[in-house]
């Protein structure tokens, strides 16, 4: 039984290493080598830990790790695109008396959600509070990662400045060595073209696809990669498009397209940068063959499927105007996401980051999804989305 506890210690010892550098891609290898039983053992605080959800056996949380199942079951339903969901399950995890044992994944779950509802005010207000927590407990990946998801708020809110400013400070704050500089790349590029930056924009993707090469030379198979790849390439495309004046896009690279084929399908978060690569493909036909753009804007409703609500909304609704007419698909979980009630977080100081307290947002963020009707009114709608 010693030995077995001194094993547990030390494998939690290499994956917090690997943690706190940022490399929770190596985390999930790491923990796939080890025996099925020490994962059985490590599988509960890995679930709350990387607030991902890990496949391993199903088995009954230690009485010392129970109260976070609440927290667990919300980013599983997150990961799962059922915002609804996991909405549910981080409302009852800060329903609990001991819930500021695990309020850090909590706040950064709630954000999230927010985020994806177009509940943008509820949501800067949950990953300030996250920060705060982050800062208090001195969890400086966990800083790092406050300040992405708040530039990606502002992002999708179309404070264009402010989403670069705090991508910039999530960028060096991000400790070194740790594996995510391509998909920082790709963030920062987002904000500068909302910032009308198109050259700089083009340089962060060209390096970001060129890091994401150099990986995929060793291992052709890394989704990570694969994935950061596939960000870099969609956003190619919505930059053309955008110098383009919505018109037919130059086509980007071919062999990249031919590397993600090789993203697994049960890659949850590729689903997303895929199927907005062929909106924009779609949005690029529409002056010129609209049966063409249909087909692209049905592909992206694939890529997505129903539950990514927002995504499949545009795309179905795309598609729908090449023809004249409104889509009326999946309306009841539309109605349902914009029918969340935001709950408010505790009371804290924002020293630190009052300015982005002050900044105005919405908490009805995705409405113009529903007020627009013609294809040219929808194709303007990509800045609504993390693009």
């Amino acid at each position: 039984m010693q030995h077995t506890d001194y094993q547990f210690a030390y494998h939690v010892n290499q994956i917090a290493k690997l943690l706190y550098s940022g490399q929770t891609a190596k985390i999930h290898t790491y923990a796939a080598t080890l025996e099925h039983n020490m994962q059985d053992k490590l599988s509960p605080w890995l679930t709350s830990t990387l607030a991902n959800e890990f496949s391993g056996s199903s088995v009954e949380l230690p009485a010392s790790l129970s109260e976070y199942q609440s927290c667990a079951s919300g980013w599983r339903a997150y990961y799962q695109h059922d915002y609804v969901l996991a909405h549910q399950h981080f409302a009852q995890a800060i329903a609990a008396d001991n819930w500021q044992h695990y309020a850090l994944t909590s706040a950064l779950g709630l954000a999230k959600v927010y985020t994806r509802s177009g509940h943008w005010q509820a949501a800067r207000d949950w990953c300030l509070y996250y920060l705060s927590l982050a800062r208090q407990q001195s969890y400086h990946f966990d800083v790092a990662k406050g300040y992405g998801a708040l530039a990606e708020i502002f992002l999708r809110a179309s404070c264009a400045k402010e989403a670069l400013a705090c991508f910039q400070t999530a960028y060096h704050l991000m400790p070194l060595g740790q594996g995510q500089q391509s998909k920082q790349y790709n963030f920062m590029a987002s904000a500068l073209m909302r910032n009308k930056e198109a050259l700089r924009a083009e340089v962060l993707l060209h390096t970001s696809r060129q890091i994401s090469r150099n990986v995929l030379d060793i291992a052709p198979d890394n989704q990570d990669a694969l994935a950061s790849l596939c960000h870099s390439t969609m956003r190619f495309y919505y930059l053309n498009l955008l110098q383009s004046d919505h018109d037919m896009p130059v086509r980007v690279n071919q062999d990249d397209e031919k590397l993600m084929l090789h993203i697994a399908p049960s890659h949850g978060l590729a689903a997303v940068p895929l199927g907005l690569l062929q909106v924009a493909k779609g949005i690029g036909c529409l002056k010129h063959d609209s049966e063409q753009a249909q087909g692209y804007f049905a592909q992206a409703m694939q890529n997505f499927g129903p539950k990514l609500v927002m995504e499949y909304q545009w795309a179905a609704r795309l598609k729908a105007s090449c023809i004249g007419r409104v889509a009326e698909q999946n309306m009841d979980a539309l109605s349902a996401v914009f029918s969340l009630h935001p709950i408010t977080p505790p009371v804290f100081d924002a020293v630190l980051d009052h300015t982005w307290q002050q900044v105005e947002l919405s908490n009805q963020g995705f409405s113009p999804l529903i007020k627009a009707h013609t294809a040219e009114q929808l194709a303007e709608l990509w800045t609504l989305f993390f693009i």
